[in-house]
């Protein structure tokens, strides 16, 4: 019985995350196509993927990678894009009751944007969130973003130019489709627009006062807190 519950609910995972996982085939293609073009090997692109999987992270290794950029200088740049998910994993981890050190781990290291959002929009109706459920999100999620690496690094001499199909603005679409829906599904939407509203303004604030890439950790702090002030 308890096998059957934990399949039901891995199952169940993996059909919330398909909007996810159709948007996350066309981007990671168009990411395997620029690593392919920026000189890397398949090999390369799988192991990449694999263990990097961070969508603005790998794009950003391809753009640097193809100017023969040092090493220190891509995995310094990408850190500090990706020192949100400090942020999306604390805040996602008080969704979970009791995490086991090695599920916490597992939730952690498979977190994406997108996964955040849809554990976010799940906790709405369901808190705690169960492990094996996002455990079936993130493990469909990776594959699928895996998969289109790789996709795109066998046939990535056939597209010289991804970003000209649009390819490259399907993670933005399906992100916001994610927001809209947890908008939508909650009783506090203006609330929510005003937090919007002030990560928005944070993030432009910061751009211009020339903060680089801490412009979205900032911004994600500013807006955290605001949001915090308002519920509480």
């Amino acid at each position: 019985m308890v096998d059957i519950k934990q399949r039901t609910l891995y199952i169940s995972g993996v059909k919330d995350c398909v909007p996810t996982i159709l948007g996350y085939i066309s981007v990671s293609f168009a990411c395997g196509v620029l690593l392919k073009t920026a000189g890397m090997s398949v090999l390369e692109i799988f192991l990449l993927s694999l263990l990097l999987y961070a969508g603005s992270g790998q794009f950003i290794v391809a753009a640097m990678f193809a100017l023969r950029t040092p090493a220190s200088a891509i995995i310094f740049t990408v850190f500090f894009v990706n020192l949100r998910h400090l942020l999306l994993s604390s805040s996602v981890a008080g969704n979970f009751c009791a995490l086991k050190p090695w599920q916490s781990y597992l939730v952690g290291c498979e977190l994406t944007d997108e996964t955040f959002g849809l554990a976010t929009v799940k906790s709405i109706k369901h808190n705690p969130l169960n492990f094996t459920w996002m455990l079936g999100v993130n493990n469909s999620a990776h594959l699928s973003w895996l998969t289109g690496n790789v996709l795109g690094g066998i046939l990535g001499g056939l597209i010289p130019s991804p970003t000209a199909l649009g390819l490259d603005f399907a993670i933005v679409a399906m992100f916001a489709g994610i927001l809209v829906t947890q908008l939508t599904s909650n009783n506090r939407f203006n609330k929510d627009v005003v937090i919007i509203a002030v990560t928005i303004l944070s993030m432009l604030l910061f751009t211009i006062l020339n903060f680089s890439y801490l412009s979205i950790v900032l911004s994600t702090i500013v807006g955290a807190t605001v949001g915090m002030v308002i519920t509480k």
